[in-house]
This record gives structure tokens, C-alpha cells and sequence, in this order.
């Protein structure tokens, strides 16, 4: 095989592409037997220099390796990406279960979901974000690029923990698109590196991904610039979604995510209960 070989385990089999932070490499790979011959299904692997933000990473899928498979399965950790070349020096390596494509690729190709797999993918999506908090963490990067579809075309798992934290400690690295209002404006006041992330952070992150499951299109359309974000929610008292063709139920409840005011957002536990997401008999 005249591949690139990763640890003397893994033969890349794709060009290397940006992660959807931009601050890593994703590459397709096959696990390689003890003679060097490819075996099992297609892994995918993440390298980046950052060895500490990836061994943080591998540990809070490991906090979450009991959740029912609502979250990608990590394989192996590599804290030297070595390879039979000169790449990679200084790199580290996570090697995870494969998807089909993200769950924004996904919309953008397949456009809006609807009936019966819409709400099954909102119930998805909600029962990540409740996985992580039932592990006393907030996710901070709850979005559409961050759900992979299975190759199955309807189930998502969570993927890119890298960021995840404890309840209230403060943020390690956030996406735009992902921050409510109050986050946004404290980016802007220079202290968004000492704010105490509360799950509301997340219930937030989530009815924007409820919003694009049903939209097919993001609140802020490709906008993911913080100040542009903020000043748009400055003078904001609620999010309208009064001329969106999104089912009454589900608009009520991406509009409780989607409160202005922190405290007014439902916990996982309530999102989990509305009645958008009762199982039609």
C-alpha cells in the first residue's frame, strides 16, 4: 500500500480537510492488520498539534462512552501521530467511528426535514445535549456541523467535544453561531473569558439547531462573526419565527430555546417532555 501510514496502525485513504473549527485536520483511514493489511470499516481521524485540547477531548468521550451511542465512539488515541514519512511531527491523533456527512452537508443537500423524521432528529439532537449535561458539563458547541449522519441516512450522533467544559467553569473556545445573546455581548465587553458557562448556553445552541432541522438554513444565514451576531441580538426582546413554515408545536418549542432572557429557557428535562416530541400512536 503506497499510503500514508499513522501510527503504524492506520493507512489515510483521503486527502486531509479542515475541521468544522479550522483549528484541526479530519481525514477517512483504514486500521491496518500486523502485517499492514487494511481490515474493518472505514475510521475517521482527527490530528492536530493542540496533544492537550485532543487528550482533553478523548476524555470527555470517554465521560460520555455510556450514553447509549448518542455520541461517536472513539477508537484510539495517538499523543504522537507518528507516520513512515516526515508528517505529522509534533501532531497528535483521535480515531473515531465514521458518519456519512454532517448534519448541515446533510440539510444542505436534502433540504428541511419533516413528519416523523423531524421530530425523531430534534429528539436526537435534544438527547446529546442532555447526555452532556447529566454529566455536569456544557457542551459550548452545539450546532449542525457538529452532528454527524450515519450512514443509515436517520440517526445523528454528537461529535467535537474538544470544547466542552464543567458547569461553570469558564469557556475554553466557543463557535459564534453557537452563543446566546448574553455571551455574545460579554465577547464584546472582553469578558467572555470569565463567564461561568451554565447549561441555558446550551439550550440556546440547541433551538438554533432546531431551527436549521426544520429551516434547512441557519438563524444567521453563513454569518459567524461575533460582533455582526451581537449586534444583531443587542436590541432584540424575541427571536420571530412568526413567518418560518415550521409546525406550531416545534416553532413553540425552538421559541422557549430561543428566550432572550437565560433563566426563561427550558432544562434538557423539559425540551425532552414538550409535546412537539410526544410519540404519535
Amino acid at each position: 500500500m503506497n499510503k500514508l501510514i499513522v501510527g503504524n496502525k492506520y493507512a489515510l485513504t483521503d486527502k486531509l480537510r479542515e475541521s468544522t473549527s479550522g483549528k484541526s485536520k479530519i481525514c477517512e483511514a483504514l486500521r491496518l492488520n500486523a502485517v499492514g493489511q487494511p481490515i474493518g470499516k472505514p475510521v475517521t481521524m482527527k490530528i492536530s498539534s493542540n496533544s492537550e485540547a485532543l487528550e482533553r477531548e478523548n476524555d470527555n468521550y470517554i465521560k460520555l462512552d455510556d450514553t447509549e451511542g448518542l455520541f461517536v465512539r472513539i477508537l484510539d488515541f495517538l499523543p504522537r501521530a507518528e507516520t513512515n514519512g516526515q508528517h505529522f511531527q509534533d501532531k497528535s491523533a483521535l480515531v473515531m467511528e465514521s458518519g456519512s456527512e454532517d448534519l448541515r452537508s446533510f440539510l444542505k443537500t436534502h433540504g428541511p426535514l419533516d413528519g416523523d423524521e423531524l421530530r425523531e432528529t430534534v429528539r436526537m439532537a435534544a438527547r446529546c445535549v442532555g447526555a452532556v449535561h447529566e454529566k455536569k458539563m456544557v457542551w459550548t458547541e452545539a450546532k449542525a456541523e457538529n452532528f454527524v449522519v450515519k450512514n443509515d441516512g436517520r440517526t445523528i450522533k454528537g461529535i467535537d467535544l474538544e470544547s466542552a467544559v464543567r458547569h461553570r467553569d469558564n469557556p475554553i473556545d466557543f463557535s459564534a453561531e453557537a452563543c446566546p445573546p448574553e455571551f455574545a455581548l460579554a465577547f464584546l465587553c472582553g469578558r467572555e473569558p470569565f463567564v461561568e458557562m451554565e447549561y441555558h448556553f446550551d439550550v440556546w445552541s440547541l433551538g438554533m439547531v432546531l431551527y436549521e432541522i426544520a429551516t434547512g438554513q441557519h438563524y444567521f444565514g453563513c454569518e459567524d462573526n461575533m460582533a455582526v451576531i451581537a449586534a444583531q441580538l443587542r436590541n432584540t426582546k424575541q427571536i420571530d419565527l412568526s413567518q418560518q413554515p415550521i409546525n406550531n408545536d416545534l416553532k413553540d418549542l425552538i421559541a422557549w430555546c430561543l428566550q432572550i432572557d437565560p433563566v426563561e429557557r427550558p432544562t434538557l428535562e423539559q425540551i425532552l417532555q414538550h409535546k412537539f416530541l410526544e410519540r404519535k400512536k
